[in-house]
């Protein structure tokens, strides 16, 4: 339990802190060294960067939940559900509030692979595919290899928001705290009904 807790208060401390870093708008010059380093990365990438990229897709909670139901996991199933959505939800709303750009050929020295025309914190993909991914592992990814790959997926999916130029390190890192928190709450208001 205290495991837990401390990892909730983690995944508090870093939203916070990269709300907060990110407000500034301008991204730090790590940001941007970190951004054109995976910029860079061969261009054979994108395709395979794009299919995981999409665990953090709106569409990636339907496929969840429903794959949940039809595997009799109930509980899960409405967890994914309500943690995937809640977390997209408290993303666009955050996004709306910050209004943080997004990298650009100005920022990073390089033409974004994908133009996106909102706002960058938190990032929406790593939002979702955290709170996906963290709602799988702590209710059905109990071996080895599936949290390997849970978690695979997560990390990727945040990856490829930075390899394809739509994102800011701070923009992911505020992602994953966010649809972890997301995902822990849903969990816990299922088990309690």
């Amino acid at each position: 339990m205290a495991a837990r807790r401390n990892l909730l208060l983690g995944a508090a401390a870093v939203l916070v802190a990269t709300g907060f870093l990110a407000e500034q708008r301008t991204p730090w010059s790590l940001e941007r060294r970190l951004g054109r380093w995976v910029y860079d990365w061969p261009d054979w990438l994108e395709t395979p960067l794009t299919v995981v990229m999409q665990s953090g897709a709106r569409v990636a909670i339907v496929i969840v939940a429903a794959g949940l139901v039809v595997v009799g996991r109930y509980r899960a199933a409405l967890a994914a559900a309500l943690g995937g959505t809640g977390a997209w939800l408290v993303s666009s709303m955050l996004k709306a509030w910050l209004d943080r750009p997004r990298p650009s050929l100005g920022l990073v020295g390089r033409d974004p692979r994908d133009v996106v025309d909102h706002a960058a914190w938190p990032s929406g993909h790593a939002t979702i595919a955290a709170a996906l991914g963290v709602v799988l592992l702590l209710t059905v990814a109990t071996d080895r290899i599936s949290r390997a790959v849970v978690i695979a997926a997560v990390l990727l999916t945040a990856v490829a928001r930075l390899y394809l130029g739509v994102h800011w390190a701070l923009d992911v890192l505020g992602g994953i705290a966010l649809g972890t928190l997301a995902a822990h709450f849903a969990v816990l208001g299922t088990k309690a009904s």
